[in-house]
């Protein structure tokens, strides 16, 4: 009796073989993704559900192939977008916030071109609150810090990190503090404008200018 399938019998019986090996082997690996998904905290965010999802699919895709072949396909686009998305949307969440605050306190007016002017009205006061918050806050640091240091026991090492320390409190935090003080000075108190708010932002800029004069040398030769 001649073979049902003739020539190609041999041929088939070797694919199908293969492709019952491959079925086994497939569904228990897949299944070792599963199963370290549901057990393993750490693995409980999107990307790593959605390749437990193209796992189980697979595991269709095996056993149901056109279910596990059309569902599997979409779970590989739904990887992709996933980490599309978690790269892009957080930039355009920030840039989104950017171009808010331009057009929302942008004015049809001219100003003068100095760094503080590039914020208006009610921002130009909560930037410069803010910064003397900031730098207070380091001051504050650099103080605690220098507490500690004082309460080591190597005093000749020490005394060198104290002086160090004094020179970046004095030069650096100070003179942006300074500069930040007298931007907020002028804007709520003194309510000064044109020629006058340029020259109190020029002097108190020069606070700041020459801490960057002496950055190097504050953080390299003290």
């Amino acid at each position: 009796m001649p073979p049902v399938l003739g020539e190609f019998e041999r041929p088939i019986y070797i694919v199908t073989f293969i492709y019952i090996i491959l079925t086994v082997l497939g569904i228990y690996f897949n299944s070792l993704i599963v199963v370290a998904t549901v057990s393993t905290k750490s693995l409980h965010n999107s990307c790593n559900v959605l390749i437990a999802f193209c796992a189980i699919c697979d595991i269709f895709h095996q056993t149901i192939p056109i279910f596990g072949l059309s569902a599997g396909s979409f779970g590989v686009l739904s990887i992709g977008i996933d980490r599309f998305l978690s790269a892009f949307i957080l930039i355009l969440i920030y840039t989104a916030g950017q171009y808010y605050i331009m057009f929302a306190y942008t004015i049809d007016e001219s100003v003068i071109c100095i760094p503080p002017e590039a914020f208006y009205r009610q921002a130009k006061t909560l930037w410069s609150i803010s910064s003397c918050v900031v730098y207070l806050t380091a001051v504050l640091v650099y103080s605690a810090v220098w507490v500690v240091l004082k309460r080591q026991h190597n005093i000749a090492a020490m005394s060198k990190i104290f002086r160090s320390l004094f020179i970046i409190m004095v030069v650096v935090v100070l003179g942006w503090m300074l500069t930040m003080g007298g931007v907020m000075i002028a804007a709520i108190v003194f309510h000064l404008e044109g020629m006058k708010m340029y020259l109190l932002h020029e002097s108190v800029g020069l606070f700041v200018n020459t801490s960057l004069v002496l950055n190097y040398f504050v953080y390299y030769k003290t």
